[in-house]
């Protein structure tokens, strides 16, 4: 992000650190940074990172136990791979009459039950991208939008019978399932089948300090039970003292306060303060957007909105 200001006119330019990144969450200190605008970024996370869903389903034949309405927004909470939205247009802006390979994907699904005595499921994994163009940009990106579960089934870790994808619905004998979708880019804003996130966790980073004279009053058994007050292991007991081992582990539960104050009767035996410009922050991607690009285009939405205001407020002034 570029620099912007505090109101003392000290320049703003928030930092990163990662402390944990696998394939569906990262978690990172954002520093340098005020509560409002870490905030607005987890809200632009939650809310306004396009993503690709189903949103509008033309079913031919539905023989199974579920309606059409329930078939159609079952469809439409299947994550799609959406590592390619940003070259979507949406539908609204473009320059299509109805939908075309610029702002839609097509699917296709047409499954039917030829058992005459055990039930079927029909899942994720029978989603079937179906969209045709002559230009090989257009075909390329379209056919990168697939169910989440159908790239995790085909990786290789994963290429076994026992893969439990998203179950869409259960046909009994003889039953059957057609339609067609097509999926469009959107944002959480409009509904929550765009959400590309599952939760976000977002507290302060926590400044804890021991009173080191205070705990020379405490006997070795009241220190020990002062370090197994903390659950997330907090602290540890190392030669005789109470140390903070990982400060940012801890949750604001505040047991440990609770024993130092109610037990020792010690009320300033530890401090526990909030940084006022660090944050821990935990994004978990549902698999349509990996978590660090989450991140990254969502610190692209926040410097665009912020920019647009600036633009906004010199117009005003002038």
């Amino acid at each position: 992000m570029d620099d912007f200001e505090f109101e003392d006119g000290e320049a703003l330019n928030p930092q990163m650190e990662i402390l944990k990144h696998s394939k569906d969450e990262i978690k990172f200190v954002l520093s340098k940074c005020p509560l409002y605008l870490a905030n607005a970024l987890r809200r632009v996370m939650i809310a306004e990172v396009p993503t690709m869903a189903i949103d509008f389903v033309e079913i031919q034949e539905n023989s199974s136990v579920l309606h059409d309405e329930f078939i159609a927004h079952r469809l439409g909470l299947i994550p799609l791979v959406s590592d390619n939205s940003d070259q979507f247009n949406y539908s609204r802006d473009c320059d299509c009459e109805a939908f075309c390979p610029k702002c839609s994907v097509k699917f296709k699904l047409d499954f039917q039950n030829t058992d005459s005595f055990e039930c079927k499921m029909v899942t994720s994994l029978h989603l079937q991208n179906e969209t045709d163009c002559d230009d090989y940009i257009d075909r390329d990106r379209c056919a990168s939008v697939i169910p989440v579960d159908y790239r995790e089934y085909n990786a290789e870790t994963n290429i076994d019978d026992n893969y439990d994808p998203i179950v869409l619905v259960k046909l009994g004998p003889g039953q059957r399932l057609k339609f067609t979708a097509l999926a469009k880019k959107g944002i959480s804003k409009e509904h929550a089948k765009w959400q590309p996130v599952s939760a976000i966790g977002f507290q302060p980073d926590p400044i804890i300090e021991i009173d080191q004279e205070e705990a020379m009053n405490l006997t070795m058994e009241q220190k020990q039970r002062f370090v197994d007050s903390c659950a997330t292991k907090v602290f540890k007991l190392e030669n005789g003292l109470i140390q903070v081992e990982n400060p940012r582990r801890y949750n604001y539960a505040g047991d440990c306060l609770t024993v130092a104050k109610e037990e020792f009767e010690m009320p300033n035996l530890v401090r526990i303060r909030e940084a006022p410009d660090r944050f821990i922050v935990t994004v978990e991607s549902i698999g349509s957007l990996k978590p660090e690009d989450i991140v990254t285009r969502a610190f692209d939405i926040l410097e665009d909105k912020l920019k647009t205001l600036e633009r906004g407020l010199k117009k005003h002034e002038s």
